[in-house]
This record gives structure tokens, sequence and C-alpha cells, in this order.
């Protein structure tokens, strides 16, 4: 009986341990507003556009839903590009995340999946 219930107690504990974050990982984001950097590097072998916000020494990176995608680019179109044809534009951006992952496109082929968000509204910083 003793066994059982050891058994039984350690398999309790490590259901709860798998159900907790892991250390130095972000918390998921509420709905709201956020100081961001709206990135886009694929002409320089990087991934193309996504939003990374940043809380402490924490970041987590988000990609636009494709309804509202177009509001980064014509953002960042609006406001310039570097001369390279990348960008790391400081912005606030009100955004809902979605329970979705969406990919993106990176350099040499590849993709990167990402927390998807709606874009609700962006302004410079």
């Amino acid at each position: 009986m003793k066994k059982f219930s050891y058994r039984v107690l350690m398999g309790l504990f490590a259901l709860i341990g798998c159900q907790q974050p892991e250390a130095g990982e972000p918390e998921s984001q509420a709905a709201g507003e956020y100081t961001a950097t709206v990135i886009y590097q694929l002409p320089a072998d990087g991934c193309s556009w996504h939003l990374r916000i940043q809380e402490g020494e924490q970041s987590r990176l988000f990609a636009a839903t494709e309804a509202s995608e177009k509001k980064l680019v014509d953002f960042v179109e609006k406001n310039g590009l570097g001369p390279d044809g990348t960008s790391r534009t400081p912005v606030v951006v009100n955004l809902q995340p979605t329970s979705r992952k969406r990919d993106i496109i990176c350099g040499w082929g590849s993709k990167q999946t990402l927390d998807e968000a709606e874009v609700l509204s962006i302004r410079a910083k």
C-alpha cells in the first residue's frame, strides 16, 4: 500500500510540475497597448514582418494576423524603411493575441513559427 501511495503522490507531483511555465519563459500576453519593435529583416536573410515586445530582459515575438499585417507594412512604409530595405521600427501597438500560431518566411527558404496577434492599432513611439 505504501508503494502504491508513493507512486500516486509522485505521479501527481509530476503532473503539476508539467503544467508550470519554465523559468525564463515569458508569460502569455494579454490584450492591450505595448511598446514594441516592428521587424522586417528578410532582405538581409532575416525574417519577414513580425513584432518584438520587450519586457525587462525577456521578449516575445508575434506575427500579425493575415488581416492585420497590412497595418504593420503600411506604417513602416509611410515612416520609411532602412537604407537596405529592412526595418527595426519602434512603435506603440495595441494588439490582441490569438490562440493560434503563424509561420513567417525567413531567409534561405526557412520559416519561423510565432504566436499570432491581431494588430488593432499602431503609432510611432
